[in-house]
């Protein structure tokens, strides 16, 4: 977070690299379900030599500076993780087994006090021992120490709660400032916070992978060539079964964080194969070859523009319950009709619409988007309902890279279908989705159109 303070907690940002590839052959992902949804690949990851961003690289991080405070069998770090306004909404406990990461997980919090939320840290700081011990990872006897990376409020509450932690744990640092001293950090103070220590292992080139970069170096939206490109099929179009949403990451609808969760864990164990065969997933063998179909594009040098991202990325900013099901681009959608079943199939898939694909060059005056989406959550108040597409519409009115903006649906809209059909009389029952369509026209950038035309 304190490297992409424009990116929600809900979206974890995850950049893959190949491991001989340029350094600037970087693709920007982001994982849907949540911000934990990796958590049990962080690893196998790491094994891929991928760099991660900040919300997984700092368990990954921490390898290094461990070594600093010499050798231990076992080591337990939590810290906090805030949301975009500055409250800690989630802690992270990361376990070290002989100073290598063995587990990973978060723990989310509601909205209690501060003293509660100590009490259910202990009460996750207990399950995390019995798991630890039940795995045969720590000896029923033996003390795990820990260190909490954690503001000044939280060590004031652990100076008086530190009896809570019993004697299978030894509270080795209470505080960011404490671990900043024990590894040797000069010049931190105390509202430095865990952004200071991540910086530190970052200008150290101690990342794993030692690729990543903080936006004022890496452009936190660029999107180059992706020479990774079967970790792009596997975890979009395979994984999630998307084949005219390669690059939707932003925000995905009617996929549940369970159902992502095992499907993801199923293209883990495909991490070796990346690169030589198509990931053997769990889906329709339509959808796989679709996949390796626009990864062999991908492969072949096609640059997407990334101003439309920032773009996508930008105006959803602070509209979490808007969520994009499909997002294509193009000439297609210019020349076709958003009601025409045959302009329908043609723009399904973007790097198909990409005149970067077919060679020809993208218009100077910029290039049409289309964007399907839902509101989700939607508790039947249509009128609330569009009200919320409508400021999104003036949000992305109102952003200097877009020129022309057209909505061409709304919630409960009549089209020529429904209506010899039938569905008409019966529309307000039966909705049950606030669907919305907008066409919207970009300008393209500099840097843009020189990608696309490499």
């Amino acid at each position: 977070q304190q490297f992409f303070p424009t990116a929600s907690l809900s979206q974890a940002r995850l950049q893959l690299q190949e491991k001989h590839g340029r350094k600037d052959d970087r693709v920007l992902f982001t994982a849907v379900g949540g911000v934990g949804i990796l958590d049990h690949l962080l690893s196998d990851l790491a094994r891929q030599h991928i760099p991660l961003a900040a919300i997984y690289s700092l368990p990954l991080a921490m390898e290094s500076l461990l070594k600093r405070v010499g050798p231990q069998a076992h080591t337990l770090i939590v810290h906090e993780i805030k949301d975009d306004v500055g409250n800690i909404i989630l802690f992270r406990q990361s376990y070290y087994q002989a100073g290598k990461l063995a587990l990973s997980r978060l723990n989310r919090i509601g909205s209690q006090s501060a003293e509660a939320h100590i009490q259910d840290l202990f009460n996750e700081l207990a399950r995390t021992r019995r798991y630890l011990v039940s795995s045969k990872l720590l000896s029923p006897r033996e003390t795990l120490p820990i260190y909490f990376l954690l503001n000044d409020m939280y060590r004031k509450l652990f100076s008086s709660a530190v009896s809570g932690l019993s004697n299978d744990f030894r509270l080795v640092a209470g505080s960011c400032g404490e671990f900043a001293r024990e590894i040797g950090l000069k010049g931190y103070a105390p509202e430095d916070g865990i952004g200071r220590i991540m910086a530190h292992a970052v200008a150290r080139g101690q990342v794993p992978g030692r690729h990543y970069r903080p936006p004022h170096v890496f452009n936190e939206y660029r999107l180059m060539r992706i020479h990774q490109s079967l970790i792009a099929a596997s975890f979009v179009a395979g994984t999630l079964g998307l084949t005219g949403g390669l690059f939707n990451l932003y925000n995905v609808s009617g996929i549940s964080e369970h159902r992502l969760s095992l499907q993801i864990t199923e293209a883990s164990n495909q991490l070796l194969l990346l690169g030589r065969d198509p990931p053997q997933l769990d889906a329709p063998p339509a959808q796989v070859e679709a996949a390796v179909r626009i990864a062999d594009q991908v492969r072949r040098g096609a640059a997407v523009p990334d101003t439309l991202f920032r773009v996508i990325s930008l105006s959803l900013h602070g509209f979490a319950d808007l969520k994009i099901d499909e997002l294509a681009w193009g000439e297609q959608i210019q020349a076709g009709s958003s009601n025409s079943p045959a302009a329908e199939t043609a723009t399904l898939d973007p790097l198909l619409n990409d005149p970067a694909m077919n060679g020809a060059a993208i218009p100077e005056s910029g290039i049409t988007m289309r964007l399907r989406g839902v509101q989700s959550p939607f508790n039947g108040d249509l009128r609330r309902a569009i009200a919320r597409i409508e400021s999104y519409v003036d949000r992305l009115r109102n952003l200097p890279e877009v020129m022309e903006v057209e909505v061409l649906q709304l919630p409960l809209d009549v089209t020529p279908t429904s209506s010899l059909s039938g569905e008409v009389g019966s529309g307000r029952k039966a909705e049950s989705k606030a669907q919305f369509e907008i066409r919207l026209k970009v300008r393209m950038e500099q840097d843009d159109t020189a990608e696309t035309s490499a």
